[in-house]
């Protein structure tokens, strides 16, 4: 690890302050950091001390007598204006900071600060004094950087050989959330960044990109890299580096750019995380025509049944249209999933999409009921939203949740790959796939033929242990892997040590995923070889080879001569139909005029390019890719052409299955400098005030065109200069009261600058000034020089060649565009012609306008013409680019004027930002979907990852402390709060009570760290309990669980509906069974007895068992079947049944009598009766007693009456009377006593006196 000082710096260093005490201190504290540290005491005398001794650099006391007097003297005095002056003081003394920086000090140290930071202010002066006296010349390509911070705000940072940061830009700072100043004197390699492959492997010292470009002496780029920022967070960087040479080709050090990538690899993880391994059921529809919402809603839906094609889903859903692989249902239309009924207006599912329609085009936990393809009923919950463009119905997304009984087992699903797996294996090509450490892992016969060993053996190797003719295969390969992309010859012996070598196209396709295409040339070089001694031996050879071979000859026009097999298979003619055929009749017609222009040029001794890629058509109209390689042989004593042709259709197939997102600088020779303003130029001053302040401007940074537009040779002749001292003359005020009268900005104004030297220069620049506080702070500038541009366009003329192949070099399409009567072009480089699939001559004959899309055609049109007459436009936009073969691609375009053969005329350049725009679609479409669900849905890190293999509890334990790094209004809703950035960076543990989630992160690691559709409950930290149904799913990487996707529903108010309902239930069964009367709940409507009490058993003689196997018809109950369908008919008519008398049968057979009561409630949601039995059998028997006693006594009184009627008077009198009159007591007694025990005792009392 290196550290930021070494040794002492060979600087000069004066220290100024009145305080002697102060003065030693600092004395001290820089003794060890610099060689020469020098006292002065007395401010006044620091003039005439400076004129006798050589300094580098001034640290000064603010405090000290006229301190900011002596930085102006010192800045306006030419001896010592240069010198760079660091200021410090406490923080009373704020104000004089910033007045002594508007006065020129190059820097500014507020107390209290420890001496480290005082060393590294010093140090970061003294690396640009380094630079200075090395004569650093800045890179050729910083004009390229500085102009995409401009536009890109692309951090920036200088390193000197020890890779020590001397210098950073803003957007630097703000990337790696540091301060800029706390930056320099770090290292890249330091524990500060950590720094990491996007694997998570750390960099060996020998792979940082810094590194590389300082042994290389080349430009590294598009290198990713994980740091960890000031805030202890990973950030993900693209990286470039190159090295800096002075002026005598010396290395100084390495300039680095970089990007921050973080959110689009964070998106890509949210995208793949949520949608493409959700476990809820989610589904995308595109229209396949967009559906104008101004159509009646009836109608919108029915368009959509025509229109909506499946774009994608998640695998959840397939099971629930009872699908088995999503090839069966994605990219077909949406009716496929129905059946034909169940899209019909009146069905389910067309009234479900009115009803969304006309709800805003948005659904919210809906409940739909509908049929899928087999017929089958369903019922789901859905959510959905439409996204409206231009008015226009474009795509719905939605969910849908099985809520029926049916559980149904999903099938694995398994991605059809027969048209890939059909390519590489009836490929004549080697197809191999290794891994990151080249280790192969996949191949097809091809290749086994070619290395000489079975498929198995293969898959058993490393890229190593094949025998390769260099020994630089390791390094190699780890080049490769870094690059993503090579193209190249290779050279080894195969398993029988025969020599062989291959060309091969490399493709890094994802990690641990490099797919390699090899086409043997062996015969190839051996045929070239046997053609310089021997026809004979050319033939016998080209025969076997496995390369189209052709001989071309000119003396009756282009024909062929010969042919071998494999030409013979390529192209489908016979040797005897090819020979003396012309070569047109085989190539494309888009390729027919370069093929005969490039042969006629190689038979006239010109050099075309030996190897060009065309298409053909073949005999049987099939049209075929070749790599064709010509070279001029002698045939038969005269000139012929020997070509070879490999067949590349199947390489062509599989890269257009790839695309390729590249980043490119755009090229500039524009003047960038950077301009720190003086301290109080506020926006509201007069503008003449503003005027004279700007002139007062100091120069923070420059790139390389500012020195030599300036006659410099090194940055620090310049920088702390004021504008002032560019301009001498105040020629600029009309700019200026522009610039601030314009809202601080400018755009292609022309200045006049006088330089030191007497020259006059021109620029035409743009301005931007940066507004903080209602301050104008800083104002960053980009210029040309109409001189350089002159010259530069001289030099492209003259070296035309060399631009062309400096161009079609490049990953970037450039193109120039004429304006001499139409639109026109003038140039494309090559990559131009693979973006837009037109050859050079087809591009240079067209109108660019041809190629963009109708929808952006006019809106480029007028950007480009506004552009030629001079008007202020963004030189950077996007368009969409329809190719060759009609596909559509995103374009980011940038441009400029330009002279072109003495004309006005546009270069551009362009990348293809197809894909980006895709993704960014999707993450908006899946931002919408997310904010509009009612689903709980929230997105968590785990810190520092939780490894599988550690305890249960210490898992537990971290998993308390996953941060919530996204999630919508349901979660805040969940939580009872009121904002999402109440949610968003707190950890879980700050919402529920402590250990009370134990039970839920137990199931999640021990269910494979996944749930679904488990019941939960959680206490929050207010104390309130909530319930809920948790779907959640873990995201591994590097073995290490770091993120957790969890989709919720609160289910708090049912689960606690429930519980009410489970306690009341609880207490009404409590009350049944301890009933003294006999009970049954009854479902009165199937006959159904749901539950009978104690009494009841006893009452019948059942056990209870045998009382619940009985319905209410059975005969083992009643008697007369009539009247209990007749109580059964009432009961159900009137709700209730009131003391109904019915005979009905215990256990044992025996008869009673029994009042039926019923009364009609709902119990556990269902309609009940309940039905009470009450026994009247004693009573009944009671009454009949009654009835025969009562008989039995009137017929004893008639012949009584009949036998004594002579005595009646007297025994009526005397005795007869009071028994009668007793009798009649108790049976009127008897009639109103309802006791049973007291009914039987008046009737045995009755019997005795009768």
């Amino acid at each position: 690890m290196k550290t930021a000082v070494v040794t002492p710096l060979e600087t000069r260093i004066l220290l100024i302050a009145d305080d002697s005490f102060f003065l030693n201190k600092l004395k001290q504290s820089l003794e060890n950091l610099v060689s020469d540290v020098q006292v002065l005491q007395d401010t006044q005398k620091a003039i005439a001390y400076l004129k006798t001794t050589d300094l580098d650099i001034i640290v000064m006391d603010v405090a000290s007598h006229y301190a900011i007097e002596l930085i102006q003297s010192l800045k306006k005095n030419t001896a010592t204006k240069n010198i760079p002056i660091i200021t410090v003081g406490n923080q009373e003394q704020e104000g004089q900071l910033e007045i002594a920086l508007q006065y020129g000090a190059n820097d500014i140290l507020s107390a209290p600060f420890l001496p480290i930071e005082l060393q590294q202010r010093i140090n970061f002066q003294h690396q640009f004094l380094k630079l200075k006296r090395d004569d650093v010349e800045s890179l050729q390509t910083d004009k390229d950087y500085f102009l995409a911070v401009d536009i890109l705000n692309e951090g920036h940072m200088v390193q000197n050989l020890d890779d020590i940061i001397i210098s950073a830009n803003k957007a630097a700072g703000t990337i790696l959330k540091y301060e800029v100043n706390d930056l320099v004197g770090k290292t890249m390699d330091s524990s500060y960044f950590r720094v990491a492959h996007e694997n998570g492997t750390a960099f060996t010292n020998d792979e940082y990109p810094w590194v590389i470009a300082k042994k290389t002496g080349t430009k590294v780029t598009d290198m990713v890299m994980n740091v960890l920022n000031g805030n202890g967070k990973k950030t993900t960087l693209t990286v470039n580096a190159a090295p800096i040479l002075s002026k005598g080709e010396t290395l100084t050090g390495t300039v680095i750019t970089f990007q921050d990538i973080t959110p689009i690899k964070l998106a890509e993880k949210q995208y793949k995380s949520f949608f493409k391994e959700n476990i809820m059921p989610l589904y995308w529809l595109e229209m396949t025509n967009p559906i104008p919402t101004s159509l009646p809603i009836k109608e919108q839906v029915k368009a959509l049944f025509r229109e909506a094609i499946i774009k994608d889903l998640s695998l959840p859903m397939l099971p629930l249209y009872e699908f088995e692989n999503p090839e069966d249902i994605i990219g077909k239309p949406m009716t496929n999933a129905f059946s034909p009924e169940s899209v019909k207006p009146g069905s389910p599912i067309f009234s479900f999409f009115e009803t969304m329609f006309d709800n805003g085009y948005v659904a919210k936990d809906v409940e739909r009921f509908g049929k899928n393809q087999n017929n089958v009923e369903k019922c789901f919950l859905n959510n959905a939203t439409a996204i409206i463009e231009n008015d226009h119905i474009t795509r719905i997304f939605g969910s849908q949740i099985d809520v029926t009984k049916e559980k149904i087992t999903q099938k694995s699903i398994k991605e059809s790959e027969g048209f890939l797996r059909a390519i590489v294996e009836n490929s004549m090509n080697a197809i191999m796939v290794a891994d990151d450490m080249g280790n192969y892992i996949s191949a097809n016969k091809a290749a086994a033929d070619l290395f000489g060993y079975s498929i198995e053996e293969l898959t058993q190797m490393n890229v190593t242990q094949l025998k390769s003719v260099n020994d630089d295969v390791p390094e190699r390969y780890n080049e490769y892997v870094q690059k993503g992309r090579e193209v190249g010859e290779w050279s080894f012996l195969d398993a029988n040590n025969k020599p062989k070598t291959v060309q091969y196209h490399a493709i890094r396709v994802r990690e641990n995923f490099n797919l390699s295409i090899l086409s043997d040339i062996s015969d190839k070089k051996s045929v070239e070889d046997a053609l310089r001694t021997s026809e004979s031996k050319f033939r016998t050879l080209a025969n076997t080879a496995q390369m189209g071979i052709s001989i071309i000859t000119s003396h009756n026009g282009l024909r062929f001569e010969y042919v071998n097999k494999t030409w013979e298979k390529i192209t489908g003619y016979s040797q005897e139909e090819a020979i003396g055929l012309e070569p047109t009749i085989l190539v494309h017609k888009e390729y027919a005029d370069l093929t005969v222009k490039r042969a006629q040029e190689r038979l006239q001794g010109k050099t075309p390019p030996d190897k060009y890629e065309m298409k053909i058509v073949t005999k049987s109209k099939e049209i075929k890719w070749v790599e064709v390689r010509s070279n001029l042989v002698v045939f038969e004593d005269q000139a012929a052409l020997l070509t070879t042709s490999l067949d590349i259709t199947d390489r062509k197939a599989l890269e257009q299955q790839q695309l390729y997102f590249k980043n490119f600088m755009n090229t500039s020779t524009d003047l960038v400098s950077y301009w720190k303003m003086p301290a109080g130029l506020k926006t509201d001053l007069p503008i003449k005030k503003q005027i004279d302040l700007i002139y007062e401007a100091t120069l923070v940074d420059c790139n390389h065109a500012l020195l030599n537009f300036t006659n410099q040779q090194e940055k620090e002749t310049i920088i702390g200069s004021k504008y002032i001292d560019f301009i001498r003359e105040k020629s600029i005020d009309d700019q200026l009261r522009s610039f601030i009268e314009n809202k601080y900005k400018l755009n292609n104004y022309e200045a006049t600058h006088v330089l030191n030297d007497g020259s006059r220069k021109y620029a035409l620049g743009n301005w931007y000034g940066v507004i903080e506080e209602g301050q104008l702070t800083y104002l960053w500038t980009t210029s040309k020089d109409h001189t350089e541009r002159k010259n530069a366009e001289l030099a492209l003329i003259a070296s035309e060649e060399k631009f062309r192949n400096l161009a079609n070099t490049a990953q970037v399409a450039i193109a120039i565009f004429s304006f001499d009567q139409e639109f026109g072009v003038a140039y494309v480089n090559t990559f131009w012609e693979e973006i837009t699939e037109y050859g050079e001559e087809e591009s240079l004959l067209m109108n660019p306008m041809h190629i963009v899309h109708d929808d952006d055609k006019e809106r480029v049109k007028q950007i480009a013409f506004k552009r030629m007459k001079g008007e202020a436009v963004d030189p950077k936009y996007e368009f969409r680019l329809v190719t060759k073969t009609g596909k559509i691609k995103w374009m980011e375009l940038y441009a400029k004027i330009i002279e072109f053969n003495g004309k006005p005329a546009t270069l551009t350049t362009a990348i293809d930002i197809s894909e980006r725009k895709e993704f960014e679609k999707k993450q908006l479409y899946f931002s919408q979907f997310m904010n509009t669900s009612s689903e709980v849905v929230s997105y968590w890190e785990v810190p520092r990852g939780v490894k599988s293999d550690i305890a249960l509890q210490k898992q537990i334990d971290l998993l308390y402390n996953s941060v919530c790094l996204d999630c919508n209004n349901a979660v805040v809703k969940l939580f009872e709060r009121e904002h999402k950035s109440e949610v968003i960076g707190k950890k879980y543990i700050d919402f529920v009570q402590e250990k009370t989630y134990d039970g839920v992160y137990n199931t999640f690691i021990k269910n494979g760290y996944k749930l679904s559709n488990f019941e939960a409950y959680q206490i929050l930290d207010n104390g309130k309990m909530k319930f809920t149904l948790e779907n959640w799913h873990g995201v591994f990487e590097d073995n290490y669980l770091k993120y957790i996707w969890a989709t919720s529903t609160d289910i708090t108010e049912r689960k606690l509906a429930e519980l009410k309902l489970k306690e009341s239930e609880t207490k009404f069964y409590n009350a049944f069974n301890s009933s003294p009367v006999a009970l049954a709940v009854v479902n009165i409507k199937n006959g159904e007895r749901l539950e009978v009490n104690t009494e009841f058993c006893s009452l019948f003689g059942f056990t209870h068992d045998e009382a619940m196997s009985l319905d209410l018809e059975d005969n083992a109950l009643a008697v007369d079947e009539s009247k209990l369908k007749e109580a059964l008919l009432i009961a159900n008519e009137k709700g209730e049944l009131e003391d109904y008398p019915l005979d009905m049968r215990d256990a044992a057979g025996n008869i009673k009598h029994i009042l039926i009561s019923a009364t009609n409630t709902f119990l556990a949601d269902r309609d009940i009766f309940i039905v009470s039995y009450m026994d009247m059998t004693s009573i009944v028997e009671a009454e009949e007693k009654l009835k025969k006693a009562e008989t039995q006594i009137f017929q004893s009184m008639v012949q009584a009456e009949e036998k004594e009627r002579a005595r009646y008077a007297k025994e009526l009198h005397d005795g007869l009377g009071p028994i009668l009159s007793t009798s009649m007591i108790y049976l009127h007694t008897l009639l109103k006593e309802k006791d049973r025990q007291k009914q039987e005792g008046y009737i045995n009392r009755t019997y005795t006196l009768l």
